[in-house]
């Protein structure tokens, strides 16, 4: 096999042989969100990356501006390097910056570059959800000549949300340099496929890392209090469906929400979702799997709320697979589903049935399914063993392998 070979001119430029495509790839993820940011994205690359040895991986994430970033991982996870790009407001406010974070996209892939390099990389993955770092990842595969490959955990172009006017320019061209562009769910695919079907896509879904230990529940109270656990970040992928199910559930007092969220209390106020203090956690994400699904077991139900409308757009709605899903399929709790009918999500759930879906915008109908879900004991068992089992499409073995064999595949 040949030796990588670095040229000196302006940039470093690696010739590869074809064998190269085959046998010993090493990648250099690019993603913006890594842990200790806690969003969706960030959860799903470290469960990514925990299926790879150090041979095999290297990440580059981004950190508060100006600050180091630390985080505790598991021996043998691979490296693990940060570049300062985010800017906010104590943590929030972070669109205003938009403008401002760009003008560090020619020292993000001077950074990319020098990393790939150091660590002998053959081949660059760039994440989206953020632009910039995306975008940046595809630059420096360029100028390193080295494959490129994308992985757009949301729609960019197609989201209604996006207003850069460049964003056409980006994408067009992290599309036209990618060999495969990966993709979350096969409801993104089948979109993306025929909007641009002169681009290969493949999916590339969600990974957990490991089955929970097993879970044997009491039956709920028919007569009793119901507590019912949400989490996530509660914006506009599903802010409308949450506070329906907010107003069905205070129409009654047998019923409670229970809300984990790192997004404080006063902006959820904002946002019309006044939470009581009791009734308000905190955010799961700093627990590790095995507690984050004993705390879930506490309650009774789960619901996961997905936008009917809002300021995402149709197309994203109908394709978008929320990272919670995973978890709750795992966490042995009847399952309520609110979420479109012209949705990837309600195509899953009706596929497999892991779950009392919901597709109108009617409290009465979340009442009756909450109430479905409680007295009838064989219907929940049921949703229950079809969530677990289905959840195996994720398990990260399977998916992992997926993705090594797609990237030794030479190109065509």
């Amino acid at each position: 096999m040949s030796e990588l070979r670095p040229h000196s001119t302006e940039f470093l430029r690696w010739e590869i042989d074809d064998r190269l495509m085959v046998d010993s790839i090493k990648t250099l993820v690019v993603s913006e969100s890594l842990l200790p940011k806690r969003c969706g994205s960030s959860i799903v690359m470290e469960n990514f990356a925990a299926h790879f040895s150090a041979d095999e991986l290297v990440l580059l994430g981004d950190c508060a501006f100006g600050k180091r970033t630390e985080h505790q991982r598991q021996q043998g996870f691979p490296e693990v390097e940060y570049f300062g790009t985010a800017m906010s407001l104590g943590g929030r406010g972070a669109r205003f910056f938009k403008r401002l974070r760009w003008r560090l996209l020619d020292r993000l892939v001077k950074r990319i570059m020098d990393v790939a390099t150091r660590h002998r990389c053959n081949h660059i993955l760039g994440v989206y959800p953020d632009d910039l770092w995306c975008y940046a990842a595809c630059l420096a595969a360029k100028r390193l000549n080295v494959p490129f490959d994308s992985y757009f955990h949301n729609t960019y172009v197609d989201n209604d949300a996006i207003e850069d006017v460049r964003a056409q320019q980006y994408q067009a061209e992290i599309f036209e340099r990618s060999r495969t562009v990966f993709v979350m769910s096969d409801g993104m695919l089948g979109y993306m496929r025929d909007t641009y079907p002169e681009v290969k896509f493949s999916v590339l879904t969600h990974v957990f890392c490991e089955y929970p230990s097993r879970f044997e529940r009491e039956p709920v109270s028919v007569t009793g209090t119901k507590r019912i656990v949400l989490f996530g970040n509660f914006n506009q992928s599903n802010l409308d469906a949450t506070l329906r199910l907010q107003a069905a559930v205070r129409s009654r007092c047998d019923y409670e929400l229970h809300f984990y969220t790192d997004v404080p209390r006063l902006l959820l106020a904002q946002r019309g979702l006044n939470v009581s203090t009791e009734h308000y956690h905190g955010a799961l994400g700093h627990l590790s799997f095995d507690d984050m699904m004993s705390e879930i077991r506490q309650y009774d139900l789960v619901a996961l709320t997905h936008g009917l409308t809002g300021g995402y757009g149709a197309v994203e709605y109908q394709t978008i697979f929320p990272t919670r899903t995973i978890p709750m399929m795992l966490s042995g709790l009847p399952l309520l589903v609110h979420s479109p009918e012209n949705a990837f999500l309600s195509e899953f759930v009706r596929e497999h049935g892991i779950g009392c879906l919901v597709t109108q915008p009617s409290e009465s109908e979340l009442v009756a399914a909450l109430d479905r879900l409680v007295a009838d004991r064989e219907l929940a068992d049921d949703k229950i063993r079809n969530a677990m089992t289905a959840a195996g499409l994720f398990f990260g073995q399977r998916v992992t392998s997926q993705f090594r064999d797609q990237i030794r595949r030479p190109a065509v």
